[in-house]
């Protein structure tokens, strides 16, 4: 049996198969899904208390249980309202990473910057108290497995530049784009502004 949330602009893929459900022993139950996004897919994770992660994904790994997750459903309304560009701030309770404390600081300011607005690797350092941990900031940003609700897409190089995103810049630039975000690179004296794309049409692509 297949079962789909038609929720606004937003499908996904809910299939019958006990591979969609994990238990992990000391976090309890794991429900994923997956939803197709204008970014590509996303695979998403929650326990029954919050989101545990979202993941870019080339395609879905496989089908997955019909879930009757509160958290889940939460989570897609979200996500489909931050792609449709109505969504600012996140309110879905997050479950705690695994990582240093200085990693730790870093994804609670990475949840300060906001909507529309960017950080340097520096800038970011400086605030999670270490200003001399800029290249750490780029393995905490690296290391963080709940993307764009914490939003390391918002950190970029101080010349302007992109810097590096796991998925892939191409990614990066995207949600920049679709946060309205203009990017304006310095390079040897020169000002090289970069408009953003429009981003039109539904969150998710269905």
């Amino acid at each position: 049996m297949t079962a789909d949330y038609n929720l606004t602009a937003v499908e996904i893929q809910l299939h019958s198969t006990g591979k969609g459900k994990g238990v992990d022993m000391n976090q309890g139950e794991c429900v994923r899904h997956y939803v197709n996004t204008l970014i590509g897919w996303v695979e998403l994770r929650v326990s029954n208390r919050a989101v545990r992660s979202v993941r870019f994904i080339e395609e879905p790994e496989f089908p997955q249980l019909a879930s009757t997750s509160a958290v889940m459903e939460q989570l897609v309304l979200e996500l489909d309202s931050y792609f449709m560009g109505n969504l600012k701030v996140f309110s879905i309770q997050l479950e705690e990473q695994p990582g240093t404390p200085f990693q730790r600081r870093v994804w609670e300011k990475l949840q300060e910057i906001p909507y529309g607005e960017t950080r340097s690797y520096s800038e970011v350092a400086q605030t999670a108290g270490n200003p001399n941990a800029a290249r750490a900031v780029g393995l905490a940003n690296g290391s963080n497995i709940i993307p764009i609700i914490i939003p390391c897409h918002r950190v970029i190089k101080s010349d302007g530049s992109l810097g590096g995103y796991g998925p892939g810049p191409h990614i990066k630039k995207k949600l920049l784009e679709l946060e309205g975000i203009e990017l304006v690179t310095r390079r040897a004296g020169k000002t090289v502004q970069q408009s953003p794309s429009s981003v039109s049409g539904s969150g998710f692509t269905v």
